[in-house]
């Protein structure tokens, strides 16, 4: 095996950077689509090239990778080069994530953002 994949899913606000960081303080290498920007999918590259280039041999992953779709492109990347992957699951309740989520946006905006003002603020912070 050449290297590791951990993969961090969960709810969104349910404490995935948290348990990352704790792989990063070991020596992991992160990959975070919203602080990269771009697509889920995208992450691939960063992965290829990290590794091709860099030598990286252990990455933490902490995206919410809600479907099984969309942790393919991952998976068959681990599989073409020869990583073992593993996922953790936070097993936080919905609520409890909602109501993280509202207090990190209250935090951050001092009120809770309508949709269009989410995405836009999304689009903001990708950048």
């Amino acid at each position: 095996m050449n290297g590791n994949i951990t993969m961090i899913i969960g709810y969104p606000a349910a404490g995935k950077t948290y348990l990352a960081k704790s792989f990063e303080d070991i020596g992991y290498h992160r990959l975070n689509r919203d602080e990269i920007g771009g697509k889920l999918d995208g992450l691939v590259n960063h992965l290829n090239q990290q590794f091709k280039h860099n030598g990286v041999q252990k990455f933490v992953m902490d995206n919410t990778y809600s479907t099984v779709l969309s942790r393919k492109p991952v998976i068959e990347w681990a599989r073409n080069n020869d990583f073992v992957i593993d996922c953790k699951w936070i097993d936080l309740d919905v609520g409890d994530a909602l109501y993280n989520a509202s207090k990190r946006m209250i935090d951050k905006y001092g009120k809770l953002l309508l949709p269009e003002e989410i995405k836009s603020s999304n689009r903001r912070n990708c950048k």
